[in-house]
C-alpha cells in the first residue's frame, strides 16, 4: 500500500514506453504534430489580436466627429445604388453638420512622358478641397492643396507619384488624362488611416475637371461629413437618416461612423480567427 506506483498500471507503461522507443520516427512525427498544431493555434490568435487592434487605431484616427454616408443599404446594394446630386448640400444643411465633402470618382487613361495606363481619379467641390485635409483624409506632402479657382490642376498620391509610372513624377508636370493636360500642383504624404489609403496610389482634382475629364455629370460614390463641435454624434446621424429619406423617398443608402466600422471590422476578424483556431485545433486531434 504505501508503494507509490500501486495506483497505476506499471505494465501498461512499460508497453507504452517500448512501442515509444521502437518506434522512434512514428512517435517523434506525432509530438511534432502536436507542437505545431500549438504553435499554430497561439499564431493565429495573437496574430489575429494584432491585426484588430491595428483596424481599431486606423478607425480612431479619423476622430469620433465624422460620418461616412454611402449609397445602398448593404454591400452588395451599394454596387449598383448611387446617392444624389444634391445629397451633399442637402446634408450641409441639416443641423448639427458642420461641413459635409461629396467625393466623386472615375477611372481614366493617363498618360506620362509617353507611357499610358489606367488611373483612379478622384473629384470634390473645389471650395471645399482643404476640408478633406481637416477629415484627415488629406495632407499635403509637397506642394498645395487645390483651391476654389483651380481649373487643370490636379494632387496626387505617393504610390502615383514614385512607382506607378516607370518615371517619377515631380511637382509641376503635366500628365494627360483622357486627353485633357492635368499639372500636378501638389503630391500627397502617404494615408495614415484606412479611408485616406484609396488616395494613396490615385489623384484628386476639383468636380469641374473631373465631369470634363469623364464627360459627364456625376454622383458622389460617398460623403464625408464632419459633426460640430459640441453635437451628439447619433442625434446628428439620425437628423441625416431622417433628411436623406425623405429627399429620396426611401432608404437606398447607409451612414457609418468610424466607431461602428471598428466594431464590425472586429467581428469580422473575430469569425475569421474563430474558425481558423478551429481548423489548426484538429489538427491536434
Amino acid at each position: 500500500m504505501n508503494n507509490p506506483f500501486y495506483l497505476f498500471d506499471t505494465e501498461l507503461f512499460t508497453v507504452a514506453f517500448e512501442n515509444l522507443r521502437s518506434q522512434k520516427l512514428r512517435s517523434g512525427l506525432s509530438i511534432l504534430g502536436i507542437v505545431i498544431g500549438i504553435a499554430a493555434i497561439l499564431s493565429l490568435i495573437a496574430l489575429g489580436e494584432g491585426l484588430n487592434a491595428s483596424i481599431q487605431s486606423q478607425f480612431q484616427q479619423l476622430g469620433t466627429d465624422t460620418l461616412t454616408i454611402l449609397p445602398g443599404g448593404g454591400f452588395a446594394e451599394g454596387m449598383l445604388a448611387e446617392l444624389q446630386e444634391d445629397d451633399e448640400r442637402v446634408v450641409e444643411s441639416v443641423r448639427g453638420v458642420e461641413s459635409a465633402v461629396g467625393i466623386y470618382v472615375g477611372s481614366a487613361r493617363g498618360e506620362f512622358k509617353g507611357e499610358i495606363k489606367s488611373v483612379i481619379i478622384y473629384g470634390a467641390d473645389a471650395s471645399k478641397a482643404t476640408n478633406l485635409e481637416s477629415l484627415g483624409m488629406v495632407t499635403v506632402g509637397e506642394g498645395r492643396n487645390l483651391v476654389t479657382q483651380d481649373s487643370g490642376n490636379i494632387l496626387i498620391g505617393p504610390r502615383l507619384a514614385n512607382r506607378f509610372f516607370e518615371n517619377n513624377i515631380e511637382l509641376k508636370e503635366n500628365i494627360s488624362i483622357n486627353g485633357k493636360k492635368m499639372r500636378v500642383v501638389g503630391i500627397m504624404e502617404s494615408a495614415k488611416h484606412f479611408f485616406g489609403s484609396m488616395l494613396n496610389g490615385a489623384m484628386i482634382t476639383t468636380l469641374d475637371d473631373l465631369e470634363e475629364i469623364m464627360g459627364k455629370t456625376l454622383t458622389p460614390f460617398r460623403i464625408m461629413v464632419k459633426i460640430a463641435p459640441g453635437q451628439d454624434i447619433d442625434e446628428v446621424k439620425e437628423r441625416i437618416t431622417d433628411r436623406l429619406e425623405k429627399e429620396h423617398d426611401k432608404k437606398d443608402f447607409q451612414i457609418t461612423s468610424p466607431t461602428q466600422a471598428a466594431e464590425t471590422a472586429g467581428s469580422v476578424i473575430g469569425i475569421i480567427q474563430l474558425v481558423l483556431a478551429g481548423i489548426a485545433a484538429i489538427s491536434l486531434i
